[in-house]
């Protein structure tokens, strides 16, 4: 037998690999671990930035020092939204007046004692003293103690009980706010009436020139246009009431009764002259 033939028949001797059975198992790899991956919380979604309305620099064009601008911007704006008094005209005559009545916001107590306001049945003032407890405060001088009540009623804040809080910042603020919704002067404001705003804050028309002025201001900050004209269009309504025979409001007798030539004379001085107050 040579070779080839030994190689031959001992492969034909070898057993066969035996054919697995199709029943037969075959070994499987252990499954994987399961991962569990925690739920990822959800994004807390960022606050929504507060608007703004008033600013610091805005109560530094219409005249406060850098002091108060920064003491009461915040609060001023806070007020504006809560009382709803965000349209531009609004804000306008709202800081124009807030401006006069406080001093340019140095001012959040009257300077006067109070007791002119004894006995005043008309403020609520009836009790002994009430006049100078009750006396203004806040930015729009809250007077009497019927406001004093009413305030705390809406607010929360017993002002009655503790009438010198009213000129803290943040009250001094809300209040004056408050004040301007409760006698719905956004009404006038919208229609540029500073004669009817000035006669429902002030019950008259002191400071008059000065109100027209700080307006005048106030035009420019919050980019109310044609302010010029619409100053003019005010001189020419008080001229006509001063003039007219025909009066018969509390009102348009009050402001004539008010208006001797030489106040006339100032104030056409203030609405002409195009200068910036």
């Amino acid at each position: 037998m040579g070779l080839i033939d030994a190689i031959l028949s001992f492969f034909k001797k070898a057993p066969a690999t035996a054919a697995k059975s199709p029943t037969e198992k075959i070994a499987e790899r252990p499954p994987e671990p399961t991962v569990i991956i925690p739920p990822q919380p959800k994004p807390v979604p960022k606050p929504a930035e507060p608007k703004v309305f008033v600013t610091k620099q805005k109560l530094a064009m219409l005249g406060a020092d850098d002091f108060l601008s920064e003491t009461y911007w915040k609060h001023i704006n806070a007020a504006v939204i809560k009382y709803g008094i965000t349209d531009p005209l609004c804000l306008t005559h709202f800081l124009a007046q807030l401006f006069h009545e406080s001093g340019s916001l140095h001012y959040a107590t009257e300077l006067a004692t109070g007791e002119a306001y004894e006995g005043r049945a008309d403020l609520g003032n009836a009790q002994k003293g009430d006049g100078v407890k009750y006396k203004g405060r806040g930015l729009i001088q809250l007077t009497g103690r019927t406001n004093y009540l009413n305030y705390s009623n809406a607010s929360g804040v017993n002002v009655i009980q503790d009438p010198k809080r009213l000129a803290d910042p943040d009250l001094a603020a809300d209040s004056a706010a408050w004040f301007w919704s409760k006698h719905d002067l956004n009404k006038y404001a919208l229609a540029d009436d500073i004669l009817a705003l000035t006669y429902r804050i002030n019950g008259g028309f002191n400071g008059l020139e000065h109100r027209l002025k700080l307006l005048k201001r106030a035009y420019m900050v919050f980019g109310i246009e044609g302010y010029e004209a619409r100053i003019l269009a005010t001189f020419g309504r008080i001229e006509k009431i001063a003039a007219s025979e025909t009066n018969t409001t509390k009102f348009e007798l009050s402001l004539k009764k008010s208006m001797a030539p030489s106040r006339l004379a100032v104030l056409s001085s203030i609405a002409h002259d195009t200068a910036i107050a």
